[in-house]
C-alpha cells in the first residue's frame, strides 16, 4: 500500500507549485502597494521584473523602470508626445541602460500625469494668449495635408518638435487649413489648397517658427527614404537628460533628445 502520510515528492509538480505561489505573492504585493506610488516610480517592493508594461503614455522613460528590470528584462511603453508616438519595446542593456525599437502599433493610453485637477501632461499649460496681430507670411512647397495624414511623417515631425508641447494638428470644419499651437505661444496656419504656383500659403508667429521646423523635418524624411516607424528606436539611460531617439541604429547621425 502507498504511504499517504508521506507521499513521494513529484519534482515537476513541486516546481509548478513554487511558480504559482511566487506569482500569487507578486500579485498580492502589486495590489497592496501600487495605489500608494506614482506609476513613474515603478514598484521597488516587487522588483526586479522580467517584463514591465506601462499602461499610460509618457514622453520619456522613467529611471525607476530601468533600475527595476531584471537582466535582459523588457519594457513596453507608449512613448508619445502631443502630436504622435508609438509603442516602444526596450531591453535592459545593463542596470542603467535600456534600448530598443518602436513597433508599428500606435498606443492609445492617456498621458501620464501627476495632477488630478488637470487633464494635460506634466508641465503643460494652455493659458498662453496667442498673438495673431502681425505674423510672418510666406509659402511652402510642402503639402500640409501630407504632413497631417502620413503617420510616419507625423511621427518624425514629433521627434523634430520634441519637448515643445505642440497641441497637435487641428483642422476647422471647413477643412481649409491646418494649424498648430504650442504652449509657449508659437503657432502656424497653412492652407490646404495651393496657390497658382503650386505653393501653400503659411502664416506663423511666436518665439519659435514651428512651420520652419516642419519643413526641415519633411526634407530629412524624404532624404532618409520616407522611413517607417519601426526604423526608429530609443536609448534610455538612467539619467533622463541623456535619453534620446535615433534613426536606424543608436550611433546614427540622426538623433533627437527626449522628452518628446
Amino acid at each position: 500500500m502507498a504511504d499517504h502520510a508521506n507521499p513521494s515528492p513529484d519534482p515537476d509538480l513541486h516546481q509548478v507549485g513554487r511558480h504559482v505561489l511566487h506569482r500569487a505573492v507578486i500579485i498580492w504585493r502589486v495590489r497592496r502597494h501600487a495605489p500608494v506610488a506614482p506609476w513613474s516610480a515603478g514598484l521597488e517592493v516587487a522588483a526586479p521584473f522580467d517584463r514591465i508594461i506601462v499602461t499610460a503614455a509618457t514622453d520619456h522613460i522613467s529611471p525607476a523602470w530601468i533600475s527595476q528590470l531584471a537582466p535582459d528584462g523588457v519594457i513596453v511603453v507608449d512613448l508619445r508626445g502631443s502630436l504622435a508616438g508609438s509603442l516602444l519595446r526596450l531591453t535592459a542593456i545593463d542596470p542603467e541602460v535600456a534600448e530598443g525599437t518602436f513597433l508599428n502599433l500606435p498606443g492609445a493610453f492617456m498621458p501620464m500625469r501627476t495632477r488630478l485637477d488637470s487633464p494635460h501632461r506634466n508641465g503643460e499649460s494652455w493659458d498662453q494668449v496667442f498673438d495673431h496681430r502681425n505674423p510672418q507670411h510666406g509659402t511652402t512647397p510642402v503639402n500640409p495635408g501630407l504632413v497631417a495624414d502620413n503617420r510616419s511623417l507625423r511621427f518624425m515631425t514629433q521627434l523634430h518638435l520634441a519637448g515643445r508641447h505642440l497641441r497637435g494638428f487641428l483642422r476647422p470644419l471647413s477643412g481649409a487649413e491646418l494649424s498648430g499651437r504650442c504652449t509657449d505661444g508659437s503657432w502656424f496656419t497653412a492652407n490646404l489648397q495651393p496657390d497658382d504656383d503650386g505653393l501653400f500659403p503659411v502664416a506663423q508667429s511666436g518665439p519659435q517658427r514651428l512651420w520652419d521646423t516642419v519643413e526641415s523635418c519633411y526634407a530629412a524624411w524624404r532624404r532618409l527614404g520616407e522611413p517607417n516607424i519601426e526604423q526608429f528606436g530609443v536609448t534610455a539611460y538612467h539619467d533622463t537628460a541623456l535619453q534620446y531617439a535615433w534613426f536606424d541604429h543608436p550611433d546614427s547621425h540622426y538623433r533627437w533628445p527626449l522628452p518628446l
